[in-house]
């Protein structure tokens, strides 16, 4: 029977789809706690449900549902997982809890992963250029996050911990600071309460991109953006090139860094709010330390991410011809687009959860 509620917030770009992953294959051996993950992947549609703009219905239903397969099964603990928790007012999902979830409401715990400034301007371009969103240059990205304080951390994970005070955890997303530098491992010490537990297989989701395959999915991001009825399946195609960009690893791929000639005004912009974060949360200084490296992180070489200043001529024609065949396929039925591919993602973790299993089985012995 659930004793308690576990709730993964994200941040975005903090390995939560590895930790998603894991929940949703069992991947991992803990003879003394059993673990509950009612999603098909994550939960993002829950999160949405605790938007102003949703659905009047959407946030009974979601919820319902969620508390229907954890009151009906014999786990210890249950895991809701969705980045997009960070978007969600903490007071809108206390209220939530509280009605849908009434018996957890004083055992729940929640954790948060915080990626150091730096490194989280330099992922966010990475995934916005990877998923269509953005297509300029990482100086004019950093101008506009700068402005609207997006990546602000401070007050909004205090805003967290003044609703739900000590069951509150905010992890940083730092490599020496997780356990044996892994965020999986990390998250399920913390959903264990400390247990002892071993992966059964290591995973890692959602690998970064080189420069050279950002600026060709940019090159698809260009075309696409030009046709209004394709625009809700810019995101699928992104991130389902992107994934299989990042199983196909390159020794020769260029890592995406920040540029000098930046390193001083991001570090001006979010030393007191890293400042602030250790003083709040941490033990230590590992967001200041964090964001001071990015000085030896930097190049001093501008990267470009237009195609054309990372490809041959002949490599640009392949490119083009791969993004015109694109293109044409996706206009056959763009509104199944993103049903098949969330599709193919579903049948994908069912396959490797039974293959997870089978080994889990030879682990564990007789």
């Amino acid at each position: 029977m659930v004793s308690e509620i576990v709730f993964h917030l994200g941040d975005p770009k903090t390995g939560s789809t590895s930790i998603q992953d894991t929940l949703r294959t069992e991947n991992w051996i803990c003879p003394q706690t059993r673990i509950i993950y009612p999603a098909r992947i994550n939960h993002i549609d829950l999160a949405k449900s605790l938007a102003p703009e949703a659905a009047f219905w959407a946030k009974s239903f979601k919820f319902r549902g969620v508390a229907r397969r954890i009151s009906g099964s014999d786990a210890d603990i249950a895991v809701i997982s969705a980045e997009y928790f960070n978007r969600v007012d903490p007071k809108v999902l206390q209220a939530a809890i509280h009605k849908y979830l009434p018996k957890y409401a004083d055992t729940i715990r929640l954790v948060a992963y915080v990626r150091p400034h730096a490194d989280r301007l330099v992922s966010a371009f990475a995934e916005r250029v990877k998923v269509g969103y953005f297509t300029g240059t990482l100086p004019e990205l950093h101008a506009s996050t700068k402005r609207t304080g997006t990546f602000m951390y401070n007050d909004r994970f205090l805003a967290w911990r003044a609703v739900f005070g000590a069951r509150f955890t905010l992890r940083p997303m730092i490599r020496s600071e997780l356990l044996h530098r892994c965020v999986v491992e990390d998250f399920l010490n913390f959903t264990f309460n400390g247990a002892d537990f071993q992966l059964v297989e290591k995973i890692e989701s959602n690998k970064s991109l080189s420069l050279e395959d950002l600026a060709m999915i940019r090159e698809l991001h260009l075309v696409l953006r030009t046709k209004s009825h394709l625009e809700k399946t810019r995101t699928s195609v992104g991130l389902n090139m992107g994934r299989i960009l990042a199983s196909m690893p390159t020794q020769t791929g260029t890592k995406l860094r920040l540029p000098e000639s930046l390193v001083q005004d991001v570090i001006e912009t979010y030393a007191l709010d890293a400042k602030r974060l250790d003083d709040a949360f941490f033990s230590g200084t590992p967001m200041t330390q964090a964001l001071m490296a990015a000085r030896d992180n930097s190049t001093a070489v501008v990267q470009s991410i237009k195609a054309e200043d990372n490809f041959d001529p002949n490599q640009l024609r392949a490119i083009w011809a791969w993004r015109t065949l694109t293109l044409k396929l996706l206009e056959v039925s763009p509104w199944q687009v993103s049903k098949k591919f969330k599709g193919l993602r579903e049948i994908e973790l069912i396959e490797r959860a039974e293959r997870l299993g089978h080994k889990r089985q030879r682990l564990e012995g007789p």
